[in-house]
Order: C-alpha cells, then structure tokens, then sequence
C-alpha cells in the first residue's frame, strides 16, 4: 500500500483462505489456530509463512512470487532472514535453512514437535 494514500498497490493470495477452521479444535495439529507469521523485509523481498505449509518469497515492488518452499506443515513461525540464508520453523516439527535467492533447502532440523516460535541468530548458532 501507499504510505501517504494507503492506495493498495498489489496483493499476493498465501492459500490460507481456503482451509477450515475447528472450534474448539479436539487436539492436535488445532488447525484452529490464529497464530500467523509475520512478514519480514530484507533486500527487496518479503518472507512470510502460510497455513497452506509454504514459506513465500515476494518481489516487494511487484507482488510477484519469486520462490515458495513447502514443508510438512502450516508455518506459524516469522522467517529469520540473513544475507545468505533463510531459516524458518514449521508444524511438522522441523526447522528448515533455506538459500535466501532460490528457497532450495540446505538442511533442516528435526525438534521433535511442533514450531510455533520464531528462530533467532546468535554467536554463529540458530
């Protein structure tokens, strides 16, 4: 959107708006949930996860998609973006390393359950 105007200048569907909702949910994986990620910006691209269990790169000027990766799971969890990397947890229970540029994984990390959590860089450690 404009900052001055608040004129919408593009729009990218995440594929969340089509998957039902349990109220309450009976137990696990409580798809009921409102917990979403939140975007963040880094050089020219917007990285933010969806329940449709993709973590989308967008083209900030355009909207464009420029990559997504999926996982086994809806991603809850905010990306960490660095120059070189992209790291994000997701409800199937891993945490995956993304290359920033083209979304191919270079490793991920099984926890044992469900992230929710958002990773944080420290010291040379996730």
């Amino acid at each position: 959107m404009d900052a001055e105007t608040g004129v919408e200048h593009w729009r990218c569907d995440l594929g969340s708006a089509e998957l039902t909702r349990r109220l309450p949910a009976p137990g696990p994986p409580y798809s009921y949930d409102y917990l979403h990620s939140s975007p963040i910006y880094y050089d020219g691209h917007i990285y933010v996860g969806s329940a449709d269990h993709h973590l989308y790169a967008i083209d900030h000027q355009s909207g464009e998609v420029a990559w997504r990766f999926s996982t086994g799971g809806q991603i809850r969890s905010t990306p960490h973006v660095d120059s070189e990397r992209v790291y994000v947890g997701s409800w199937d229970g891993n945490l995956y390393a993304l290359d920033r540029a083209t979304g191919e994984q270079i490793w991920k990390f099984d926890t044992g359950g469900q992230i929710q959590g958002s990773p944080a860089l420290g010291v040379g450690n996730i």
